[in-house]
């Protein structure tokens, strides 16, 4: 079977964890051994070479397609010369994009980027408001078009299938044959761990760090070891997460809603973006714009 490459590249915050978690059970598809590489995008990876980036495929017999899921591939701003770079190693790629209400996606991706990627294990000391004026990446994302466009000078449109996020929610086993039919190849059951896919989520990592603050301290810690672990979990679930000291804790990984007014304002700042999108999907998002 001919392998084709593929690209799910991105946007961030937007299922395509979920979307991975599926597909990477297709006993056609293979992804990349690092959910994530990112080797188009950054310069120290790219410079590694073509044949460092084909090693990373956990290729078998029955592959036809080989996916990289590295949703920097749509951060045109911070990397700009992504599809150009995919063009000259793979100038018959398809791709794979997922989109979600755009307010919604650049927020979550501010929650992200500060629990992720900046300040790990740190409680959120910044609105959304304030984060945005030093770091316009969640706002950049959210301008599907004008990430798409610069593909478009490469690749034809009809390489590109466009999923939206609500769908994927709504009805996974449409779009998960919506992908199997764009790449060709036998369409399956989807089945998703959700346990699994939780750990993508904003609450999941707020969890942890609730969870890893509470066991420093030395009294509860070690009054905990006196229970098997079915009870500690049971304890936590319905007694210790209701403590004052607990839910303290849990305020400090909780970011402050965003303003209304901040909200409006973006609703007409990627009104552009979402006209596009509804062109594109030949669909009406009025939600998109509020």
């Amino acid at each position: 079977m001919n392998e084709q490459q593929v690209f799910i590249i991105g946007a961030a915050k937007s299922a395509t964890t979920t979307l991975y978690h599926v597909l990477v059970e297709h006993p056609e598809i293979c992804f990349t051994e690092k959910k994530e590489p990112g080797f188009f995008a950054e310069d120290s990876e790219y410079q590694k070479g073509i044949a460092y980036y084909q090693q990373m495929f956990n290729r078998h017999p029955q592959a036809g397609a080989l996916i990289d899921g590295s949703t920097q591939y749509s951060r045109r701003t911070e990397y700009p010369g992504v599809p150009e770079r995919i063009f000259n190693h793979f100038p018959e790629a398809k791709f794979i994009y997922v989109m979600r209400h755009p307010i919604d996606r650049a927020f979550s991706q501010y929650v992200h980027r500060w629990t992720k990627e900046q300040f790990p294990g740190q409680p959120i000391t910044r609105t959304f408001e304030e984060f945005i004026k030093t770091d316009r990446v969640p706002i950049e994302d959210s301008l599907y078009k004008d990430q798409i466009d610069k593909y478009l000078e490469f690749f034809p449109i009809e390489r590109f299938l466009f999923l939206l996020t609500e769908d994927i929610q709504q009805d996974l086993q449409n779009q998960v044959d919506k992908v199997c039919d764009h790449l060709g190849i036998s369409r399956f059951e989807a089945k998703l761990d959700m346990q699994e896919d939780q750990k993508n989520t904003a609450n999941q990592h707020k969890e942890h760090q609730l969870r890893d603050d509470l066991k420093s301290n030395r009294l509860l810690y070690f009054a905990s070891r006196l229970f098997p672990p079915a009870l500690r979990h049971w304890l936590y679930d319905n007694l210790v997460r209701k403590t004052p000291l607990a839910k303290h804790k849990a305020s400090l990984f909780t970011p402050k809603a965003m303003r209304e007014e901040t909200r409006e304002q973006l609703a007409t700042d990627f009104s552009e973006t979402i006209a596009w999108v509804e062109k594109t999907l030949s669909r009406n998002l009025p939600h998109w714009y509020k």
